[in-house]
């Protein structure tokens, strides 16, 4: 993980695939997929109403 407050130097498919692997299922939905990467990184938090992000 970045340092805190840091954006993830991994690319978003990467990203995306570490939120998967980490859910019970091993599947999510888009808003689950967001939620998992704001609950992980800061980065993404502090930017939670940005929808640059999405």
């Amino acid at each position: 993980d970045p340092p805190q407050g840091e954006k993830p130097n991994q690319p978003y498919p990467t990203l995306i695939k570490l939120a998967i692997y980490g859910s019970p299922r091993k599947q999510l939905t888009l808003q689950e997929i967001y939620q998992a990467l704001e609950a992980r990184f800061e980065w993404f938090r502090a930017r939670k109403n940005d929808k640059a992000w999405k």
